[in-house]
């Protein structure tokens, strides 16, 4: 039984020792984490001016042929300026930008990369060409020359699954193919971090960090971020509200009767309010609150009527739309009978639209007299409070 084995292959970058190429690529692209991509956010940028081309230097891991293995690294010193074929008379083209390697054809030959632009066909919805075993760099778009408008181009240096490397940490739109425990992978959308534990994919704890906003270039709802610039937390809303800041307080308001009796006839009215406290952008107006934002908002109402035997009393909720001269029932409490003095609190979550205008009303049904008086003071009488509960989910449009 052997106790010891000598390897096939030689150790790398030891004196003395020769090695093949190839395994010094596969070497090199698992300290990459298998992605294939640039070192630098700069790295190999282009500018587009008329039909001149012009690519920033930079460094890059490039597939190898589909006769070899592992990755080819790559690098520019110095800027390079390519030219676009002209545009076809009547249609569109779309052309790419790639970097490739051509290995040695024979023992004598060195090895060469390229930056090539590679054309498309021109056709009435024109297609990129795909090119395989090649870094993609940018798009192109070039309008007919019937047009007469200029070519434009599009960074895909991300694109399929192509990272921008940074050390073992990858930053991306799309998550790796080659996953390994502990590998972390940054979303270049969302800015969110995420690492593979050994069975999948999983977002770390924290809060991004950006220096403003819109460095966010893909937000998705209730994301929360830390806004450098601003210095202070912000939660994104939605397409509709954008970011909004944690540290500001929640829109909610309360208006309230202070004064003594109003008469209520056979039909329902608006309770005239005398006091009001608001934050949160909220405003009022004569009687009513104005909602700052779209959202799911908790109302709550608290009535109290007194008038004779029999009686029935109810309060409940109107909204006004703003431009809109209908006034709109939201929602009412029960009626109440049998006592002299009649009392309610009720509250429920509704999703309401910004600019909105929310009132209180009561209403009051006698059995044996026409109208009915009630009462309130300010620690125990009609008032109703309209507070922000949360931005509405996808898919979910205010009443």
């Amino acid at each position: 039984m052997a106790l010891v084995q000598q390897m096939d292959s030689p150790p790398i970058f030891c004196d003395n020792t020769e090695y093949p190429a190839g395994l010094l690529r596969r070497m090199l692209g698992r300290l990459a984490g298998g992605a294939y991509g640039i070192f630098g956010t700069g790295d190999f940028d282009v500018t587009v001016s008329g039909s001149t081309v012009t690519v920033a230097p930079g460094r890059a891991s490039v597939p190898a042929p589909a006769t070899e293995s592992g990755t080819y690294l790559v690098e520019s010193v110095a800027a390079v300026t390519l030219t676009l074929d002209p545009a076809d008379a009547t249609r569109a083209r779309r052309d790419v930008l790639v970097a490739y390697v051509a290995p040695p054809a024979t023992e004598t030959d060195t090895g060469r990369w390229f930056l090539e632009i590679r054309k498309g066909d021109p056709a009435a919805t024109p297609t990129a060409p795909a090119v395989a075993n090649a870094l993609l760099l940018r798009e192109f778009l070039i309008p007919a020359a019937s047009a007469g408008t200029l070519p434009t181009g599009e960074d895909r240096r991300y694109a399929q699954g192509q990272q921008y490397i940074s050390g073992p940490a990858l930053y991306g739109n799309e998550l790796p193919a080659f996953n390994r425990p502990g590998q972390v992978w940054t979303n270049r959308a969302t800015r969110e971090s995420w690492v593979y534990n050994g069975a999948g994919w999983v977002r770390l704890t924290g809060t991004p960090v950006v220096s403003t906003t819109s460095e966010v270039i893909a937000p998705y709802t209730d994301q929360v971020v830390y806004d450098r610039s601003a210095g202070m937390l912000k939660r994104y809303a939605g397409a509709s509200s954008g970011w909004e800041e944690l540290s500001a307080t929640v829109p909610k308001g309360k208006r309230w009767r202070t004064g003594a009796f109003q008469t209520l006839g056979n039909n329902s009215t608006v309770i005239g309010t005398t006091g009001a406290r608001v934050q949160g952008g909220m405003t009022t107006t004569a009687n009513g609150l104005v909602l700052p934002r779209d959202g799911l908002y908790k109302v709550t109402v608290h009535g109290y009527a007194t008038g004779e035997l029999g009686w029935r009393a109810a309060f409940g909720l109107n909204r006004i739309r703003a431009g809109v001269a209908d006034v709109e029932l939201l929602w009412t409490s029960t009626y109440k009978s049998g006592s002299n003095d009649y009392t309610t609190t009720a509250s429920d979550e509704v999703p309401l639209k910004g600019g909105d205008e929310v009132r209180m009303h009561g209403s009051a049904i006698p059995t044996t007299a026409s109208t009915c008086a009630w009462g309130i003071t300010e620690f125990a009488g009609c008032r109703f409070l309209v507070e922000f509960v949360r931005s509405l989910p996808s898919g979910v449009t205010p009443l």
